[in-house]
């Protein structure tokens, strides 16, 4: 094996950390624009759209929306995905991996895909337009694979013979696993919930068919502002969610570490 010269290692990593974050640091900056459009360089800087932001209550509520569908969707992944695991880490039976090929479905297929086929199916057999509660059913869809791969993975991790253990000491397996088994997946759940919210929470393709006027996320507002204005404001929206982004995978990768969250994302 050829051995490479030491710095070209680490000035690689610079070169692709660059490219995914400038980007980023455009928008950023863009969102401190004192211009009545998006240009880059600014031709000054100041806070007038993060104060546009403030008092614009189409985005507010979009937002709030969003969160809230997020949480519930993240709380139904988290329902659903952690018997999942269960299931597929702790028992070998007939049918694993047929539900391990459900539970990871749609991780597979196309959001655009999914979208349509969730529409046809409200429209078709509900007979009627995506709901709320809809909405957070099939988002809570699209995040299982998220809760249910990392949540097994911290199931992997754990040592059955405490477990045994305590059931040696009389504990029943309910008790086992309330008081020994959940305690130990605590930080695999919260990252499991983290994750599940922030892909919820920036789902654009689902969303795009599920919502109504009355019932659009704050990715869809945004899609819906940036077709018929070119101000900063949705660069000042983004700087936003980009802060807020920063700190749930902060976080995340605190409680999981960051290479257990990208194998789960896999």
């Amino acid at each position: 094996m050829r051995r490479l010269r030491p710095w070209i290692g680490p000035l690689y990593a610079i070169l692709v950390i660059a490219f995914l974050l400038s980007p980023l640091l455009i928008v950023i900056v863009v969102s401190f624009s004192a211009d009545e459009f998006v240009a880059f360089p600014p031709a000054g800087f100041s806070l007038r759209w993060f104060e546009a932001l403030r008092h614009n209550e189409d985005m507010l509520r979009a937002f709030l929306l969003s969160a809230e569908v997020a949480a519930l969707a993240a709380a139904i992944g988290l329902v659903v995905g952690l018997p999942t695991a269960l299931l597929l880490v702790r028992y070998r039976w007939r049918a694993d991996m047929a539900l391990r090929a459900l539970a990871l479905g749609p991780l597979i297929l196309p959001e655009v895909l999914l979208g349509l086929a969730l529409l046809q199916f409200s429209e078709s057999v509900l007979r009627q337009a995506p709901q709320f509660w809809y909405l957070v059913v099939a988002h809570g869809l699209i995040v299982l694979p998220f809760c249910v791969q990392m949540i097994s993975n911290a199931l992997t991790g754990l040592n059955l013979e405490v477990e045994d253990a305590a059931q040696t000491l009389g504990a029943t397996p309910l008790q086992t696993f309330w008081l020994v088994t959940l305690p130990s997946l605590r930080n695999g759940v919260a990252s499991a919930l983290l994750l599940s919210f922030i892909f919820s929470f920036d789902n654009v393709a689902i969303s795009l068919f599920l919502t109504s006027p009355g019932l659009a996320t704050l990715p869809i507002r945004m899609y819906e502002h940036a077709t018929y204005s070119s101000d900063p404001l949705l660069a000042a929206i983004s700087a936003v969610l980009i802060v807020l982004g920063m700190a749930f995978m902060l976080l995340i990768g605190r409680l999981r570490g960051f290479g257990n969250v990208a194998q789960s994302s896999r």
